[in-house]
């Protein structure tokens, strides 16, 4: 038999895990019948190699602890609402600007709740003049359509009359600007239509408006790059717009209205 124990002894280990190749092995085999010292050696490594093998297939059947159990749920629920998180915050980003929005348009309306809407007067004059509109009180006589108008504004709507300016009533309506209840009183004139808004308690103008003094007046004006062009003012609280086609500037129809809307006695 070749090899001495401690050659033998170098492949003890892989003879037990049968890693070695055929003919190694077999000198090894021979070499353990003949030798009682390495057949001993090489049976507690076989027995070494059951017991870490046993101990394996254990490990495999313990049951973590409940604290590890409890650490594990924990992260798991934490990955989900993430993940929720993930999706769910573009539908309450857009809910929020919406509200914000909608914030923005109150603040807005609570803190100047008589300005006069101007660009809604702008809008509806301008869809007046696209079609042809028949007033809901079709009366020439504008002391009638004042009071036609007192009584459904309830408020203190003075008649116009624009006869001196050569300007005929076609009729009266109350129209809704922006939510804002306002009086609408259309003219057939030498300038064309011409319409005359009245908004009680919106009688202030903002700052996008220029002004424009005629005969110790002050108007306010608006004349946009398409459309109908705006002259307003204010009496008593009461916010005036006359809108007309651009292609005229109806001074003598505008000092009429004016002088229209002054309170008996008073000077401009």
């Amino acid at each position: 038999m070749k090899g001495s124990c401690g050659e033998m002894h170098d492949l003890l280990a892989a003879y037990v895990d049968g890693a070695l190749p055929e003919d190694l092995h077999e000198q090894v085999k021979k070499h353990l019948e003949v030798c009682s010292s390495c057949y001993e050696e090489s049976k507690g490594l076989a027995e070494i190699r059951q017991h870490l093998r046993a101990l394996r297939v254990h490990q495999r059947h313990i049951e973590p602890a409940p604290h590890v159990w409890r650490e594990a749920q924990r992260v798991w629920r934490r990955r989900e609402r993430l993940e929720r998180a993930r999706f769910a915050w573009r539908p309450a980003l857009a809910f929020s600007m919406l509200l914000l929005a909608i914030f923005s348009f109150v603040w807005a309306r609570l803190n100047s709740p008589d300005i006069f809407p101007v660009r809604a007067a702008l809008q509806d004059f301008e869809q007046v003049e696209r079609t042809v509109v028949q007033p809901a009180f079709a009366q020439p006589n504008p002391d009638r359509a004042a009071v036609w108008l007192r009584d459904r504004l309830h408020a203190n709507v003075p008649p116009i009359n624009l006869s001196l300016s050569r300007g005929e009533l076609l009729g009266a309506d109350v129209v809704s600007l922006d939510g804002v209840a306002a009086a609408r009183l259309l003219y057939r004139t030498p300038h064309g239509l011409v319409g005359i808004y009245i908004v009680p308690h919106h009688g202030r103008f903002g700052s996008s408006l220029s002004t424009l003094a005629l005969n110790r007046r002050r108007f306010y004006t608006m004349s946009p790059p398409k459309g109908p062009v705006l002259y307003a003012w204010s009496r008593d609280g009461t916010g005036y717009a006359l809108l007309v086609d651009r292609h005229s500037v109806p001074r003598d129809t505008l000092l009429n209205a004016a002088q229209a809307t002054d309170p008996p006695g008073s000077t401009p």
